[in-house]
């Protein structure tokens, strides 16, 4: 499964920083999550990949976008059947 996140600020808006969630808690590429990776497409969208996917991976997952002038999200659901 692939999740795009994109967004787009002024020229003097400032670096873009990306967050992903599930469920409101941050996600992160460690044991708990081994099959997510999360990565840059360019400066200013993101992708959040999940290999295998597996029932337990349903969820609401959220893309956060700040810079030094706010923040922005959009939240979609993922229903894994199997």
């Amino acid at each position: 499964m692939r999740l795009f996140c994109s967004a787009s600020a002024s020229q003097n808006g400032g670096r873009l920083q990306f967050e992903w969630r599930k469920n409101e808690n941050e996600l992160l590429p460690n044991n708990k999550y081994r099959r997510v990776q999360i990565s840059m497409m360019d400066e200013s969208a993101s992708v959040l990949r999940i290999g295998q996917l597996e029932a337990e991976d349903s969820g609401n997952y959220t893309c956060l976008v700040r810079n030094q002038f706010g923040q922005d999200a959009s939240t979609v659901r993922v229903n894994v059947n199997g």
